[in-house]
């Protein structure tokens, strides 16, 4: 699973997450993470909401109980459509790393 992610890693401009399983959270929260850390700058996708709604509801609830940071949630873009997604993969923004 490493060597997966890791090539996924260096192939890819960023991550969309489609709905599925225990290897799509692995993946998400492996690459979110990174993103965190600084071990990347590309962005992190969620494809369909309603999916992802008790994902995305979970890490808010996280942050308002200050075990994640806000500013990381706000990280994630969240799409229905693929017109919405291609406008917010061009317009997104690195955070700035948890730690610099």
């Amino acid at each position: 699973m490493h060597q997966r992610k890791q090539r996924m890693s260096d192939l890819v401009d960023a991550y969309v997450c489609l709905p599925g399983g225990a290897g799509t959270l692995d993946e998400f929260f492996d690459a979110w993470t990174a993103q965190q850390l600084g071990l990347h700058s590309k962005p992190i996708a969620l494809f369909g909401s309603s999916f992802w709604a008790p994902t995305v509801s979970m890490l808010k609830h996280m942050a308002d109980e200050g075990f994640i940071r806000q500013d990381d949630v706000d990280t994630l873009i969240v799409a229905d459509t693929v017109d919405e997604l291609l406008v917010a993969l061009n317009s997104w923004a690195a955070p700035c790393p948890k730690w610099n």
